[in-house]
């Protein structure tokens, strides 16, 4: 009787307690030890509070200088840069942020981008709202070209990855619509896609996402 005067509180990792046949078949299992089965149990009494795993490690933050003209997203952006050696341009990227005169972004005060690695397979969704929403997230072309000036011909110096892992960033697109674009080194160069934030693929564990810090 005195169990029903105690309210027992339980925190455990969702990863830890996997699908409802897992449970079930645990609860079955006369070789479940006492501490599961006592888990199990408060679960079902609806004493166990889930702790949602950390989809995002935070890895660091890198300065972004300030730029004192307008960035011509079209004029940056071209197979034959002299300043980044590019490999080429998603359909996607080209339609989103190139198509007609292109993206034309303000000029813009220096700023700190702080960048994450996902730890687990992940669509956007889950990215957005661990970093803030959609606000905090967000990031600019002029933003992504300052990172690749840094490693134009991918050399593993530099905050972006050449391992052939994705390094994602939200950017606005010319309609105003958040995508999310990502650069990857290819050997050849770096290539520049882009797609949609509800694209049903997602990310993989290892890819990083680079978002803004806004001011207090």
């Amino acid at each position: 009787m005195i169990d029903q005067f105690i309210l027992v509180l339980v925190k455990v990792p969702s990863k830890a307690l996997g699908s409802v046949s897992d449970l079930l078949n645990k609860l079955a299992n006369p070789e479940t030890s006492e501490d599961t089965l006592f888990t199990l149990k408060a679960l079902l009494k609806g004493r166990v509070e889930i702790v949602k795993d950390k989809l995002l490690s935070f890895i660091g933050t890198v300065d972004i200088p300030e730029t004192t003209d307008a960035f011509f997203g079209k004029k940056i952006f071209k197979k034959d840069s002299k300043e980044v050696r590019f490999y080429g341009f998603s359909n996607n990227f080209m339609n989103w942020f190139l198509k007609g005169e292109g993206l034309v972004e303000k000029p813009s005060i220096a700023c700190k981008l702080r960048y994450t690695d996902i730890t687990q397979d992940s669509l956007d969704d889950p990215i957005i709202e661990e970093l803030g929403g959609k606000t905090e997230v967000r990031t600019t072309l002029s933003q992504i070209h300052s990172l690749l000036l840094k490693q134009p011909q991918g050399k593993k110096e530099g905050v972006l990855l050449t391992n052939g892992y994705a390094n994602i960033f939200y950017v606005k697109d010319l309609e105003g619509e958040l995508r999310a674009v990502y650069v990857l080194w290819r050997g050849g160069g770096w290539g520049v896609n882009a797609v949609s934030v509800e694209y049903p693929d997602g990310w993989y564990a290892g890819d990083r996402v680079f978002s803004s810090i806004l001011e207090a």
